[in-house]
């Protein structure tokens, strides 16, 4: 699901229209500079997310799942969040419907 909802659009969609299409060669250079761009920047928000993930995970422990989800919430306003806007609601759900495991 986040595959097809976030990435593919985001980063892959603009290089297949492109190549589609008749162009010059330093068009479809630049573009597939920004394909690798958006890759890496995908890849850095998904290692920020799952340590983001990681601590309300340890944070569930802890507080409400109330107040977990008003963390997450407020993590999908940084930059990482913002890149992949679809991972963070996700997890929210998740932990609304899993109850707590107090250790």
């Amino acid at each position: 699901s986040f595959f097809f909802e976030n990435f593919l659009p985001a980063c892959l969609r603009p290089w297949t229209l492109l190549a589609q299409k008749p162009s010059e060669p330093a068009l479809l250079e630049s573009c597939s500079q920004r394909v690798l761009q958006c890759v890496d920047d995908s890849h850095v928000a998904l290692q920020q997310l799952k340590s983001y993930v990681a601590v309300a995970t340890l944070l569930r422990q802890h507080a409400s799942s109330g107040e977990v989800v008003r963390f997450l919430s407020a993590l999908c306003f940084t930059k990482a969040g913002r890149a992949l806007p679809y991972v963070l609601p996700t997890v929210m759900k998740l932990i609304q419907k899993t109850p707590a495991c107090y250790q």
